[in-house]
């Protein structure tokens, strides 16, 4: 689709359905003034709200309402019969950094469960321990020997789960034992199965390895070929432990193709012509499996791994993962909206959830209403500011014999972090650079920040954004960001013996991991 610069004055090129809208010193996507039906294999289209019969201005309530209160969330996406009426990232994100999205990605086993439903592989009444009967089981007992795929998907097996992050967890001792499926089997029973809601990943990563041990591929191909190749998913990330997709909290998406996900359950499993789950699994995973409670909030109702609510009068479900990732689905209303937050948002899960009360109250109508072009470009002028910023101390001034590094190489021996030599560049006002050298043979380089705008850099190991704080005249501390798998720590390097020597410290939450140390080359 073309592009072009936007000029500033409002012109209007009428072009059937589709009109060039100008905002002040802006590029963009064409502007589509129609509902006319399509799917965004491709490419997603943008659509003015009033287009949509949404009120611009309660918009823009809604992301003052955002940037308020939902403090660290990195995008919002809303689209109305298709179309996406606003789309806003945080400082240093764009469309195209996947995110991890945590638990929002028991919604999407869940589509690849119907989807094996739906051709015959797998039924819901199957008990588990006849999927793994090649297992030697412990503790099992006539409560254990009748749990069922439906348990598992309703969040109601009974087995014992600790979801808690703490160490020994099992949310934690998933990813360090040898057998993850076995160390899940093998848990006691806290009651009998389809009795009481208990929310558990390790139910949704059970469905997984039954998925992949009743399909007889791997969970990962199933899914891209199933469901990811068809909704043109590409830059995505199913993350694996032992050989097997975790099924609780293991993808790795753009925000605009957790909207394709949101897209095609709001078209009944169809897609582009074709029915890539059934409908009848649509309703039955969307609608409350129980009359208990969601674990995380009053009010909501669990499905098959999705969570079902009523909104300001409307029937919502939507796919929830921690520190704010959603997928909202409004059918009636034929709303999308998705959220993405960061690692260190505070509170951000409640927030949103609070925040989606404005975007429902925006769908005034189903027909298109009058255009309003001046709102329009107040609506796209607003930044979504929440992103955690560097604080104010981060941004000290550097030393005064700080030319005495620029452009200086420091050479490592072996150590942890597989740094073999590094060097610091100074470019200017805004922006330094840090290059560092592995000794398997991979170089990489970082941009670091040194104003509180985030600066991003493509790595091997992912999208990282780096900032910085002078700690005294010695000590420079250099603030890591991984912006996809929402994690970060620091590095401090310290300069000794009028910087010919180095010192490296890995830290994580205060708690320094490696250390090393290096000359000047």
């Amino acid at each position: 689709m073309k592009r072009f610069m936007l000029i500033a004055v409002v012109f209007l090129i009428l072009t059937g359905c589709k009109q060039n809208v100008v905002v002040e010193n802006q590029n963009m996507e064409d502007v589509y003034f129609t509902q006319e039906k399509y799917f965004p294999t491709n490419e997603w289209r943008k659509s003015t709200p009033e287009a949509q019969g949404m009120d611009t201005e309660k918009l823009m309530g809604f992301f003052n309402e955002v940037n308020e209160k939902a403090t660290g969330t990195n995008s919002v996406i809303l689209t109305r019969n298709g179309y996406i009426v606003a789309e806003k990232y945080s400082e240093g994100y764009t469309p195209e950094i996947k995110q991890r999205i945590y638990s929002a990605t028991k919604s999407i086993t869940s589509a690849l469960i119907g989807i094996a439903v739906d051709q015959g592989i797998l039924k819901l009444e199957e008990r588990v321990v006849d999927i793994f009967s090649e297992k030697d089981i412990q503790n099992l007992d006539s409560d254990k020997n009748q749990i069922t795929v439906k348990d598992l998907l309703s969040m109601r097996s009974g087995l014992e789960y600790d979801n808690s992050n703490d160490s020994g967890s099992d949310d934690v001792m998933i990813w360090e034992v040898k057998d993850p499926v076995s160390f899940l089997l093998n848990k006691p029973m806290r009651v009998s199965p389809d009795t009481q809601y208990h929310y558990s990943s390790g139910d949704s990563f059970l469905l997984t390895a039954i998925l992949q041990k009743k399909s007889g591929m791997k969970t990962v191909e199933f899914a891209d070929t199933y469901l990811f190749e068809p909704l043109n998913i590409q830059n995505k990330e199913f993350v694996e432990r032992d050989n097997i997709a975790v099924g609780g909290n293991g993808l790795i998406m753009t925000p605009r193709d957790m909207a394709k996900i949101g897209f095609l359950y709001l078209n009944e499993g169809k897609w582009d012509g074709e029915t890539l789950i059934s409908e009848q699994w649509i309703e039955e995973s969307t609608k409350k499996s129980s009359e208990d409670r969601f674990i995380y909030f009053r009010g909501s109702h669990y499905g098959y791994q999705w969570v079902i609510d009523e909104i300001e009068g409307h029937y919502v479900y939507s796919a929830q993962g921690g520190y704010g990732q959603y997928i909202y689905v409004i059918p009636d209303l034929e709303i999308v909206a998705v959220f993405t937050s960061g690692y260190d948002a505070p509170e951000t899960n409640n927030k949103l959830k609070d925040s989606v009360k404005f975007i429902v109250n925006a769908a005034v109508s189903e027909e298109a209403l009058a255009s309003n072009n001046e709102k329009y470009n107040s609506l796209e002028s607003i930044k979504l500011e929440n992103r955690v910023k560097v604080e104010s101390e981060k941004q000290s001034m550097p030393p005064k014999d700080i030319k005495k590094i620029d452009e200086q190489s420091y050479v490592f021996d072996s150590n942890e972090l597989g740094w073999k030599e590094l060097r610091l560049s100074f470019k200017g006002k805004n922006e330094a650079a840090l290059k560092v050298w592995l000794h398997d043979g991979i170089e990489e380089d970082l941009s670091i920040a040194l104003g509180d705008t985030p600066l991003i850099s493509q790595t091997t190991f992912g999208v990282i954004s780096v900032s910085r704080q002078w700690k005294d005249e010695n000590t420079l501390i250099l603030y890591i960001d991984h912006l996809e798998y929402l994690y970060n720590y620091s590095i401090e390097i310290r300069f000794e013996d009028n910087y010919e020597l180095i010192e490296v410290k890995e830290i994580w939450e205060d708690v320094e991991y490696n250390s090393f140390e290096g000359k000047k080359k």
